[in-house]
């Protein structure tokens, strides 16, 4: 029962909608790539970014709390890897 409690927490479930939701917009614009313009092309794609970097901010800050080293550190790594997305997709969205 506490192994339940631990899988089911909100930031599990957010995690796990989160990436469900990447899955589902990776494979409609795989699906429809034939009929959409390019312009929803490129905004979900750029919606599918979004959605990864919430996902490694999500696995960032919730590392920030952990006491072992290498979890922190990967945390760190996660944080980075947000800020650098974030930074690309303010450029794709200025181009776009």
């Amino acid at each position: 029962m506490n192994m339940i409690k631990k899988l089911f927490t909100p930031i599990n479930i957010f995690r796990l909608l989160a990436a469900t939701n990447v899955i589902v917009i990776s494979f409609y614009s795989i699906i429809m790539r034939d009929t959409m313009s390019e312009l929803t092309k490129d905004r979900l794609n750029s919606l599918t970014q979004l959605l990864l970097i919430l996902f490694f901010l999500m696995g960032g800050v919730e590392g920030f709390k952990v006491e072992d080293k290498t979890k922190r550190y990967l945390s760190y790594f996660n944080f980075c890897v947000a800020i650098v997305m974030i930074i690309i997709n303010i450029f794709i969205f200025l181009k776009l």
